[in-house]
């Protein structure tokens, strides 16, 4: 098992993403479209849109996270579980045989593919599942020079994201990171995360994991390089938001999202 699967909702759970469940539902007729989310994880976007009346099918390449997916949506009301399915699959180079209304990248996992072939042949699996003026929509987080030289001055800190109470255990927990480098030329962040859990005579275990989820490196974008990447492959730019309300894109914003549509 992934030592950190089992943490992610701990410290990236559904009672922290309200306004990117609300903007992913605002997206879509639940009425009318039939949605995949690549790079699922352990499915708190897809199981609260199908919760909201969305069918809805997510992918993920591990499947640690998957199972954990499949674990909760087993939970699930009858009337959801008909809604939602979990699939094993690489978002590079999926084939499911299916054409769906519209594809979501959420929460910064296209930047996982950090080779630009990779990136391009994702783009591509995606249109082939795609009809005519089907959309896309990518959210990726945006890393200004600003910031980047804020992260490159804390290489070797240890910092904490997320310290408390794990209800699952009841063990003190804290969701740590380090960043080791950043490379300007290909745009990649080294990273490493791991997880730091007290146990009951004080000591700390550690949970490690060298998967694409909590580190070792990801790919930073700018506004013009998702674009052109996007309609290199065949989709036609309609929005570009610098944040889940909508607001549009500027040197201050927090994200790039990119609402997409496939030519005809």
């Amino acid at each position: 098992m992934s030592a950190l699967s089992e943490f992610y909702d701990f410290y990236d759970g559904p009672e922290d993403r309200k306004d990117q469940l609300d903007f992913y539902a605002s997206l879509f007729d639940q009425q009318k479209s039939e949605l995949l989310e690549l790079a699922c994880g352990t499915g708190i976007i897809t199981l609260e849109l199908a919760r909201r009346g969305f069918y809805i099918t997510g992918i993920d390449y591990d499947d640690d996270m998957l199972n954990i997916a499949k674990r909760k949506a087993s939970l699930e009301n009858a009337d959801v579980q008909k809604r939602v399915q979990f699939l094993l699959g690489n978002m590079k180079d999926f084939v499911i045989g299916k054409i769906y209304d519209a594809i979501i990248i959420p929460t910064n996992s296209f930047g996982y593919l950090f080779k630009f072939e990779d990136q391009i042949s994702c783009l591509q699996h995606v249109s082939n599942h795609l009809p005519p003026h089907g959309i896309l929509v990518i959210e990726e987080r945006y890393r200004s020079p600003e910031r980047l030289t804020q992260m490159i001055n804390l290489r070797g800190v240890e910092r904490t994201w997320e310290g408390r109470i794990n209800p699952q255990t009841g063990k003190y927990t804290m969701y740590k990171d380090c960043i080791r480098w950043i490379d300007f030329a290909s745009q990649t962040i080294y990273r490493t995360a791991w997880i730091d859990e007290v146990q009951e005579d004080g000591s700390i275990k550690r949970y490690t994991s060298d998967s694409g989820y909590f580190g070792s490196r990801n790919h930073y974008f700018t506004k013009i390089e998702l674009q052109l990447l996007i309609e290199r492959c065949g989709f036609n730019i309609k929005d570009v938001w610098g944040d889940l309300t909508k607001q549009p894109f500027n040197s201050q914003s927090n994200s790039i999202i990119i609402f997409a549509e496939k030519a005809a």
